[in-house]
């Protein structure tokens, strides 16, 4: 597994100070209006303007969202940031049809459902990856359940054979790595989802705690890394 962490959910430049010093580059902002972590365009723009140098990707996540109002973020925002072009993705959370997902040019993620178009999206070109929440493998690794959906994903859907993308697993302040996710999946990235367990209240987050959470990420890459050489 080459892994590498994302951290999704960043909503001011305090949050994203410890995110900088422990050298995550791979950033997602939430453009979910009904999130917790929802950060206005104007917002992500001023972010970007003075931190954006240091990102490797960005990511927008979107679900539900008319296509008008996610192509003005996205030309708003290369406006504002030029040089964000060529690092900048889309996340999606919702069941679109593919034709809406690459109807804005960019590569997108894209959050694995079992739904009658979900092979045409799985073999879209600009799909870049799959995300798949820990709490929901949490409850069928093991089972019956994991073993027909992995002859499902990977049957009906060859492309994902022949041309491999970035599998993701989003994990939480709650997620335990006791039972190996990567026995499930060879996931290429990790997303450290914020959430209210980090806050030391309502969008405050515990910098210290969340950058213990992004050393004990590494640290567990590594180890999975080195056992997986073994």
């Amino acid at each position: 597994m080459k892994s590498s962490l994302r951290i999704h959910g960043i909503y001011d430049l305090r949050t994203l100070a410890p995110i900088k010093e422990t050298k995550v580059h791979h950033w997602v902002f939430d453009l979910r209006p009904k999130s917790l972590n929802y950060i206005p365009a104007y917002k992500l723009e001023e972010i970007l303007q003075k931190e954006g140098m240091y990102a490797d990707s960005v990511t927008l996540h979107f679900s539900f969202e008319k296509d008008f109002i996610i192509r003005k973020v996205i030309d708003d925002l290369l406006k504002a940031y030029p040089q964000i072009e060529g690092r900048l993705f889309l996340e999606f959370s919702d069941n679109e049809s593919v034709q809406f997902y690459e109807s804005f040019g960019l590569p997108f993620f894209w959050h694995y459902q079992s739904l009658k178009h979900t092979s045409e999206i799985l073999a879209s070109s600009k799909l870049k990856g799959l995300i798949f929440e820990s709490d929901f493998l949490d409850g069928i690794l093991g089972s019956e359940v994991e073993r027909n959906f992995l002859m499902n994903l990977f049957s009906l859907n060859p492309r994902l054979v022949s041309h491999p993308i970035d599998f993701i697993l989003n994990v939480n302040e709650r997620t335990s790595f006791s039972r190996t996710f990567f026995e499930f999946l060879d996931f290429t990235m990790i997303t450290l989802v914020l959430g209210p367990e980090m806050e030391v209240c309502y969008r405050n987050i515990d910098l210290n705690l969340l950058s213990q959470k992004i050393k004990s990420l590494k640290l567990k890459e590594k180890q999975h890394a080195h056992s997986a050489l073994q």
